[in-house]
């Protein structure tokens, strides 16, 4: 599971994984909110996975994530790019 704020490039690491041949998900799409996608997230960990998939969080909380057979990886931006993200939300 990618965690990691807008724009840190979890959909470019599942394009990569997946040009190279892992299962992914994108959960952004998969629902229009937050409950939405926790819902549809939880439907597709109740299948017994066979083999790796990776999947993009969207704003799934880690929390959410199943603690048996996952593991989650936060992706952050680099100092720069975090500052210049913080000066723009204050």
């Amino acid at each position: 599971m990618l965690f990691g704020p807008p724009g840190v490039g979890k959909r470019t690491c599942l394009q990569v994984a997946s040009m190279r041949g892992l299962k992914t998900v994108d959960l952004v799409p998969t629902g229009s909110n937050y409950g939405e996608r926790k819902a549809a997230a939880f439907r597709m960990w109740q299948d017994p996975v066979d083999g790796v998939e990776l999947y993009g969080a969207a704003d799934l909380r880690n929390h959410d994530v199943p603690t048996s057979g996952y593991e989650t990886v936060l992706l952050l931006p680099s100092r720069s790019e975090y500052l210049r993200r913080y000066e723009e939300c204050i």
